[in-house]
């Protein structure tokens, strides 16, 4: 049986968990996660802020070579709705920004711990589906990269041979 708690509130941001009884120890296992920060919470990443203090070191600005992903410069607003526990950042990300314009339109995007940028969808009501339809499973945007999920992470994504099928 699959428990959910939620916390949710349109200023607050939401989170919803997920987890297992196991049967042979009646203990509550985590099986996911699912988390969008608070509107009090959304700051930008962190924007051409140089990685170590010595001069001449590499910036994440250092990073942009494709124009059609963000930029950690003014090109594009970036702010992180999902920090991946660690594994990544969901990202909702402005891009083609000028200063003293309101931007517009928004697309979602997952930057990996390569900080490798990850197209996922074109807007936050697509991510919102999408995310509830991978039911915040540990690491589920690398779904959407070249390298894909861990191993470990493939196996809990196929419910049929975990035994986590309901």
């Amino acid at each position: 049986m699959v428990n959910g708690n939620q916390n949710h509130h349109p200023i607050e941001g939401w989170i919803q968990t997920h987890t297992k009884n196991l049967t042979t120890h009646n203990d509550c296992v985590p099986l996911g996660c699912m988390v969008l920060n608070s509107v009090s919470k959304l700051r930008p990443l962190c924007q051409s802020m140089s990685m170590f203090s010595l001069p001449n070191a590499p910036s994440l600005a250092d990073l942009d070579w494709d124009e059609d992903q963000p930029h950690f410069d003014s090109r594009s607003r970036i702010f992180e709705l999902d920090p991946c526990c660690g594994n990544g950042k969901v990202c909702l990300v402005y891009k083609n920004c000028l200063k003293g314009v309101v931007a517009q339109q928004c697309e979602v995007w997952f930057l990996d711990r390569s900080l490798y940028w990850q197209f996922l969808t074109p807007t936050f009501t697509a991510y919102y589906r999408l995310m509830i339809t991978h039911l915040g499973l540990p690491e589920w945007q690398y779904a959407f990269t070249p390298y894909g999920p861990s191993p470990h992470d493939k196996v809990m994504q196929c419910p049929s041979k975990t035994g986590l099928s309901s």
